[in-house]
């Protein structure tokens, strides 16, 4: 179904602050003879900085907000650091939701690896010892035109 999203992105050097919603338009869709369901609007409201706490060390808090009609708001929280340009290590905690810690090695200016283990704090923790991830991360970058994702890492 046709759908569009717009967002704001502002950056600096060792900050960025930013505004998105992936969908703009509510589309309906029929799943059954009587059953519908409505694609609601998310918005999303993020942003971070890099702290320098010495020549070695680097802290990175950051947020996310993300809101949608008839849904608890839903606020996270990341704290980060980064160990002589190449360890990142943090933890994460969503607002009576769930709680986190991450890991991710940079191996070279555009290659990175990492794990990342959420536990839930809700009553699906009942069903669920957590979630498992692994990421693997490689960036793109054009000396020539001078490509850069714009974001600190």
């Amino acid at each position: 179904m046709f759908n569009i999203g717009a967002g704001l992105y502002y950056y600096g050097k060792r900050h960025y602050i930013g505004i998105s919603t992936p969908r703009l338009v509510k589309n309906k869709i029929n799943l059954a003879a009587d059953q519908s369901a409505l694609q609601e609007n998310h918005y999303y409201a993020f942003g971070g900085i890099v702290v320098k706490l010495n020549p070695a060390i680097n802290m990175r808090p950051s947020f996310i907000v993300k809101y949608v009609n008839n849904a608890p708001l839903s606020i996270e929280g990341n704290l980060s650091f980064l160990f002589y340009e190449k360890l990142w290590i943090g933890a994460m905690y969503r607002h009576k939701a769930a709680t986190g810690l991450n890991i991710m090695y940079n191996i070279s200016q555009n290659l990175r690896i990492g794990y990342a283990y959420d536990y839930q704090l809700t009553s699906l923790q009942k069903f669920s010892v957590g979630s498992h991830e692994i990421m693997i991360s490689y960036d793109l970058r054009s000396k020539a035109k001078g490509f850069k994702s714009p974001r600190y890492f």
